[in-house]
């Protein structure tokens, strides 16, 4: 059980109010690593507590803070850094991250080369900006669907959801949820993030929906673009929008923890489901999935063979199992046919998949220690296969 403890950081006077979630375990003697979550556009701290609180579980102290202006009007006060929405703009946010890493790198017991940023939407692109501005150094940085498209949204004169024209911008911009001021609207229009961006050298994750209506994907795909060549790692993910839901933030976490880790995503393989059986047995229910699919990644192109399994057991009163049994065929990086034979299993709370090939260049997985993230979407889900960086 973490232990959330209230505190504050400050901004040019502004006081910032967050929390700090600790393990259980947790020691003053030692030195942790941090996280630092940061929420989106009329968020709050609150919001980001669930996600934050499962990185105790991997050694990390986590912290998540609400912007100086940057929650919604309806925000209860225990939630609201002090500030106005309409002084909030994207640079603003970056001073207010930087405050906040300074005051998390003063703590005896957080080790200050070991920081991580990670943000979504709004708090994505901050978390960005921040990693390539901060006067400290960023182990890691997270970007989870991040709202890169802020300057653009400027220029055409929707703002935060607001209508207004962008050649006259009003004072004060009424959107949905709370009003922004011209000086953020006058900042965006000004802005190339991706010039600021690229001046981070530490290793990315950028994690996006393909269905995302607010933030388009091609965004991110022009932020790994923008970093050096094998800095970044995009992740677009099938079924998922502008937010997640109970099973996409599972995984969503589980390709964070691989990223920390230091894995690499080596293939994914798209499942198709195409029929399923219940047999009841003594003591057991037996649940089989039957599924074809594909992969296609600079390793291995091909396709999943007719037989594609994964069998869930149900014992009477137990927990259930799970192994996915398949074998693809196709050809490997150096243009062989070749086969791959996957064996899936939960073990620990992981997917520790066996993986097997005949290829010679790909000879590697034999040995390799895999782990997989699953993506789910109605038809199958995605699966991607992790090792680490060799």
């Amino acid at each position: 059980m973490a232990n959330i403890i209230h505190m504050t950081a400050e901004r040019d006077g502004l006081k910032l109010v967050g929390a700090e979630i600790r393990m259980e375990d947790f020691d003053a003697g030692r030195r942790y690593p941090a996280i630092i979550v940061s929420h989106g556009y009329t968020g709050n701290y609150s919001h980001e507590l669930p996600f934050a609180e499962r990185f105790t579980a991997l050694g990390y102290i986590a912290y998540t803070f609400s912007f100086s202006g940057g929650s919604a009007d309806d925000t209860p006060a225990e939630y609201l850094s002090e500030g106005s929405s309409t002084d909030m703009s994207l640079l603003s946010e970056v001073a207010d991250l930087t405050s906040v890493i300074e005051r998390v790198r003063s703590l005896p017991y957080i080790d200050p080369e070991r920081i991580v940023l990670l943000g979504f939407s709004q708090g994505g692109a901050v978390s960005g900006l921040t990693a390539a501005l901060c006067p400290w150094p960023v182990e890691k940085l997270v970007m989870v669907y991040p709202a890169l498209c802020i300057p653009d949204h400027a220029r055409l004169g929707i703002l935060g959801g607001g209508r207004y024209d962008p050649n006259d911008p009003p004072e004060e911009i009424a959107c949905p949820k709370m009003k922004l001021g011209r000086a953020f609207h006058e900042e965006a229009c000004a802005m190339d993030p991706y010039l600021l961006l690229r001046r981070y050298k530490g290793p990315v994750l950028i994690l996006h929906g393909l269905e995302d209506a607010v933030v388009d994907y091609a965004y991110s795909v022009k932020a790994q673009n923008n970093y050096a060549p094998g800095q970044s790692r995009l992740q677009l993910i099938r079924c998922m929008g502008h937010g997640s839901d109970e099973a996409q933030t599972d995984s969503l976490f589980d390709s964070v923890v691989e990223f920390l880790e230091g894995r690499d995503e080596v293939f994914s393989v798209r499942v198709v489901i195409t029929r399923a059986e219940e047999e009841r047995l003594p003591g057991q229910t037996v649940h089989r999935l039957y599924f074809n699919g594909w992969c296609d990644s600079p390793l291995f192109q091909g396709a999943v063979l007719p037989g594609g399994c994964d069998t869930q057991t149900v014992p009477d009163g137990g927990e259930r199992t799970c192994v996915a049994d398949y074998t693809l065929e196709g050809l490997d990086d150096a243009g062989n046919c070749c086969t791959i034979h996957v064996v899936n299993r939960m073990r620990d709370g992981r997917w520790k998949p066996a993986v097997r090939t005949d290829s010679a260049s790909l000879s590697w997985m034999n040995e390799a220690d895999f782990d997989a993230v699953l993506e789910h979407s109605p038809t199958g889900p995605t699966v991607r296969f992790f090792v680490k960086r060799r």
